[in-house]
């Protein structure tokens, strides 16, 4: 769903993942060599069309994502900080 590099030349990579319940934002560093980091459950979401797609920003060794939360009442953006270091 999204991509971002972080300073040290690895990438950062986002995506929704059905899991055995509600969808779930899901993140993974991958090295600049290639080689996988742990995968990151974000927040549950809405995996419907409505809640568009979550977007990701970095400033240095730290990522922000940012999505549309659905099933709150009223529908709200959320945001999360994750650092890498």
């Amino acid at each position: 769903m999204d991509v971002a590099f972080l300073d040290d030349g690895s990438i950062l990579v986002c995506w929704l993942a059905r899991a055995e319940g509600p969808a779930e934002l899901r993140c993974r560093r991958v090295s600049s060599a290639g080689d996988p980091g742990e995968i990151v459950v974000v927040a549950e979401l809405d995996d419907s069309r409505s809640s568009g797609f979550p977007t990701i920003t970095t400033q240095g060794m730290t990522a922000v994502l940012a999505w549309t939360d659905v099933r709150s009442d009223p529908v709200t953006v959320r945001s999360a900080a994750i650092d890498f270091r």
